[in-house]
């Protein structure tokens, strides 16, 4: 699978600053458990109001997406980062944010840090 991807120059430092590890907070949820999280929006869910059918990623889709949060579906973005850095991701990602527990610490980093060094490959930003 061809995995380039041609995204308009203006997302660009926005998306870096969404995976930037400068940027990680550290969380506890209502339970006690503490995360790491990286607060930021992704500039193309924003820009696109959520539609997939509109974004960049789009052609990585897996199958038709009604709704972002529909289970028969996967968003293109979230298909692409399995195509790089695998099926098993020790890291969340949604339109707000990305995060980990404490536990996955190293290895979210470090799949993080391979997504962001195989993405300056793949992106054109055009």
């Amino acid at each position: 699978m061809d995995l380039r991807v041609e995204i308009p120059k203006k997302f660009k430092k926005s998306l870096k600053r969404r995976f930037s590890l400068w940027r990680v907070e550290n969380e506890v949820d209502e339970y006690g458990r503490r995360y790491y999280i990286i607060s930021r929006m992704c500039p193309l869910c924003d820009y696109y109001g959520y539609d997939c059918e509109r974004c960049p990623f789009k052609k990585f889709q897996r199958r038709k997406i009604l709704f972002i949060r529909n289970k028969h579906g996967e968003p293109g973005c979230i298909s692409w980062m399995r195509e790089i850095i695998g099926e098993e991701f020790y890291f969340w990602q949604d339109a707000i944010e990305v995060g980990w527990w404490v536990e996955n610490n190293k290895k979210a980093r470090k799949q993080i840090k391979e997504l962001k060094r195989k993405a300056r490959k793949l992106i054109t930003w055009i």
